[in-house]
């Protein structure tokens, strides 16, 4: 035995033919009232994913700051790095009495 299951939500959910049996409307009413519902769930989707993807873009420009100051601290820290191996190595040459 197969069961077969359909899953239905937003305007499809919706039965229209009660709709149209408690408020008495004509076919193209009960047309418009499709429309006017599927409207409603178009706009609020939209605002849904306009909300998803203003959050996203401020997670992006969080990440791209903290991207920036990591690489500026990495080039900092090799600098240092440099800076120092050049002292050491120039240290170790004048004690060595290679320069």
């Amino acid at each position: 035995m197969k069961i077969n299951f359909e899953f239905l939500s937003g305007v499809s959910a919706r039965d229209y033919t009660d709709v149209a049996k408690k408020a008495n409307l004509k076919p193209i009413e009960l047309n418009m009232q499709k429309l006017e519902d599927m409207m409603s769930y178009l706009i609020h989707q939209m605002s849904s994913i306009m909300t998803k993807e203003k959050k996203g873009q401020v997670l992006g420009d969080a990440v791209s700051s903290k991207i920036v100051t990591f690489s500026i601290c990495t080039l900092i820290v090799i600098a240092v790095i440099s800076f120092s191996e050049v002292v050491y190595l120039k240290r170790y040459w004048m004690n060595r009495k290679l320069i």
